[in-house]
C-alpha cells in the first residue's frame, strides 16, 4: 500500500498520508495537528507501543532477540556435523 497519495486541490498539490495506527487518510497540512496520526488517540496508542517496547529498533551490536539465538544454533550445529 502507498505511504501517501497526492490529490489536486484547486491548482495545489495536497499530500495525504495514512495514519500509522488505524490507516485512515490524513491530509498533510498545518491544520492537521496530530499528523501523521489522525487523532490524539492514535498518537497515544503509537506512543504506548514504543513506551512498552511493543515497537523496537533493532540493535546491530547487541542483538538479543531471536536472530541472535538462531545464529548461535547455527554455529553450534556446524560443530556437531564434524
Amino acid at each position: 500500500m502507498e505511504r501517501f497519495i497526492k490529490k489536486s486541490d484547486s491548482m495545489k498539490d495536497v499530500a495525504e498520508v495514512f495514519c500509522p495506527t488505524c490507516r485512515k487518510a490524513v491530509t498533510w497540512n498545518k491544520s492537521s495537528l496530530h499528523r501523521p496520526f489522525c487523532s490524539i488517540r492514535c498518537k497515544q496508542i503509537d506512543f504506548g507501543e514504543w513506551a512498552t517496547e511493543g515497537f523496537k529498533i533493532p540493535d546491530k551490536e547487541n542483538n538479543t532477540d531471536l536472530g541472535n539465538s538462531e545464529k548461535e544454533k547455527n554455529e553450534d550445529s556446524q560443530y556437531h556435523d564434524l
